[in-house]
């Protein structure tokens, strides 16, 4: 039985990893919560090139619960869903 699900735990490990890693790099003042203005200037650290009114409307979409920063666990719902994670 655990040598069905051992592959699939792993990823999620190790994307769970990367992604810690990317919120903390993301978190430039470690307040354990991402601003409009940390995440854009992280957005080129991902690849996307975004102009203000973009990264802004990005921001509004990860910040799913409106409170105005972005947690940890928005932040890798997002990541999931948006950017590939092993790239």
């Amino acid at each position: 039985m655990i040598e069905s699900i051992l592959p699939m735990f792993l990823r999620n490990v190790f994307y769970f990893f990367k992604v810690s890693r990317v919120f903390t790099a993301m978190d430039s003042n470690q307040d354990s919560a991402v601003s409009l203005s940390e995440f854009q200037k992280f957005l080129p650290n991902l690849g996307l090139q975004l102009n203000a009114e973009e990264a802004a409307a990005a921001f509004r979409d990860v910040d799913r619960d409106s409170s105005g920063v972005i947690s940890f666990g928005e932040l890798a719902l997002w990541l999931a869903r948006t950017c590939n994670p092993d790239g």
